[in-house]
């Protein structure tokens, strides 16, 4: 990815707890790390990858990245914080854990910061100030930075750079439907204090009980999002704009909008998808309002309802589509949300990078689920091993893989793939004769709508067989130990090229729609592959590969 990408600026903060190292349970003892993380030399190492900072339990420390141009180096900087963090922790017998709520520990035993601002949000909100347990990520979207020098300075609190908040609104109001979508997405808040909730996110739940939390209600442009602060800070219910923490707000110390929505993720590649979906939608929301276009408006109540559910249910059953305001799968929401985000991903250029995000929570399930894997397996040191922050974690492909690019091909066209691109045709017998299998290509992808193979970008350390393996596995659920690789052929345009692997699995064989590339998989009769809206190339070639199915070890290309 190059170093800096058109669209919106970044930023992130992270809130984690600190726990005894051996068994999990939290510890109040920021005030004996920060110290350490906070000295000159600690500062010096760290850099421009920011700060770490005081919560306001003594059981959490919140890191806060320096502003980034784009999305490898937000979650470069938030990993050297994270690891830096649990490093200076570990040294004190204390572990981190990122997670939305702390599974084990004694809510009672805690300690409140004694910061002056801590202090007046303690005698205001009462009891709920020592239950303040759980942590978030906090994603910045810089809206009318001029220069994100001017946003970096002012991290010691004071105002930087100048904002239009007309187009924050504009902003937030793109961003308001799609908050519970971005909630499943990121939910990672199972167990709270020893026990199973039921929820997805009981972050979520838990933190509705302040009157300046949830999603903000509607305003059409700055005036009345002023007005909307206005009348809780006439209600008495906070000081001021700093302390309305709506689900997404505009930010007061910075000309950004600050999405509230997430739970602190397990591992930052799990913020990816999250991340790239959001920056599009704000960077699609900018060109919208410079256009004088506004975004759908959805009632403050349906929002509150959508919400609770996923964080009810995550991804683990029906969320709201915003785009249509009914129920429909989990993933087919976050493919709806895509689609919404389309205009701004191509701004950005974070569209295989959205994909790709995406397509590992639809493998891997959110942290929730992660969490409750690990539980039913191996007890609550299982749930630990899923969120404890590990000093020398790396951020394995959290970019595309070295072969997501696209081609200048002599050709005259653009292709895919830096080191070509492969693709697997699999048969099986069928009742009626041989079978092969299709993929339908989900709207939002290139020659969306269309049938071809399960398949996509080789990387450079992989072989053509492995590259389209690897795709079929991710794209269709085609498990490799059934496949039984015959040959291949070869389209050659010298300076690109495709492959298709010619395989063949047992009558029987398994194969379902796997990620948000596909809209469908089906296993078709070899006479009805043509009567399909087949991808271009494929329709090209298929004459040719039909041919080879008879003699598939045979060597074929052009």
């Amino acid at each position: 990815m190059p170093q800096a990408t058109p669209g919106p600026t970044l930023g992130l903060e992270e809130e984690l707890h600190l726990c005894d190292a051996a068994s999990g349970e939290l510890r109040s003892r920021a005030d004996e790390l920060l110290p350490v993380l906070t000295s000159a030399a600690q500062r010096e190492r760290l850099g421009p990858s920011g700060a770490v900072v005081a919560e306001l339990p003594l059981s959490q420390i919140e890191t806060v990245t320096g502003v980034s141009a784009d999305v490898e180096s937000l979650l470069g900087r938030a990993l050297h914080l994270r690891s830096a963090t649990a490093e200076a922790a570990s040294a004190l017998g204390l572990g981190l854990l990122a997670a939305g709520t702390p599974p084990l520990g004694d809510a009672a035993a805690q300690t409140v910061s004694p910061d002056e601002r801590y202090g007046r949000l303690r005698d205001r909100a009462a009891g709920l100030v020592g239950q303040q347990l759980i942590a978030g990520m906090h994603l910045h979207v810089g809206v009318g930075v001029a220069d994100t020098a001017d946003w970096a300075d002012g991290a010691d609190g004071e105002s930087a750079g100048e904002a239009d908040d007309d187009a924050r609104v504009a902003v937030v109001a793109a961003l308001r439907p799609w908050l519970p979508a971005l909630l499943a997405l990121t939910a990672n808040s199972p167990y709270w204090l020893g026990s199973d909730t039921g929820f997805a996110s009981y972050r979520q739940v838990h933190w509705q009980r302040w009157p300046v939390a949830g999603p903000p209600p509607v305003t059409r442009d700055a005036q009345g999002w002023h007005r909307a602060v206005s009348a809780l800070v006439d209600a008495g219910v906070v000081d001021d704009a700093s302390y309305v923490y709506w689900d997404v707000r505009l930010a007061t110390r910075f000309p950004t909008v600050e999405v509230r929505i997430a739970d602190v993720v397990p591992r930052l590649e799990d913020a990816v998808g999250f991340v790239t979906v959001v920056r599009a939608l704000a960077a699609g929301a900018l060109a919208d309002h410079e256009a004088g276009r506004r975004a759908p408006e959805v009632e403050l109540t349906a929002l509150r309802a959508a919400t609770w559910r996923a964080a009810r249910y995550g991804l683990t059953d029906q969320l709201v589509d915003a785009a249509t305001g009914s129920l429909a799968p989990a993933y087919e929401v976050l493919r709806s949300m895509l689609r919404a985000a389309e205009v701004g991903l191509e701004i950005t250029g974070d569209g295989e990078l959205a994909r790709d995000g995406l397509a590992r929570v639809a493998r891997e399930g959110n942290g929730a689920d992660r969490q409750r894997r690990a539980f039913a397996r191996f007890g609550w040191a299982g749930v630990l091993d899923v969120i404890r922050v590990d000093p020398a974690a790396a951020l394995p492909r959290v970019t595309q893989g070295d072969g997501n690019g696209w081609v200048e091909c002599r050709c005259g066209q653009r292709h895919w793939g830096r080191h070509g691109a492969a693709g697997l045709l699999l048969s099986r017998p069928g009742e009626d004769g041989v079978e092969v299998l299709l993929q339908l290509r989900a709207p939002w992808t290139h020659q969306g709508g269309t049938w071809g193979l399960p398949g996509g970008a080789r990387d450079s350390h992989e072989s053509t067989t492995q590259a389209a393996l690897r795709e079929a596995q991710e794209e269709a659920g085609v498990d490799p130990a059934v496949v039984g690789v015959l040959g291949e052929d070869r389209d050659d345009h010298e300076t690109w090229s495709y492959t298709y692997v010619l395989a063949e699995a047992a009558s029987g064989a398994n194969a379902a729609a796997a990620n948000l590339e596909s809209d469908a998989v089906e296993w078709v009769p070899v006479d009805e592959v043509a009567a399909r809206a087949l991808h271009p190339a494929f329709a090209l070639a298929w004459p040719r590969l039909r041919s080879r199915l008879a003699d598939p070890t045979g060597v074929s290309g052009r």
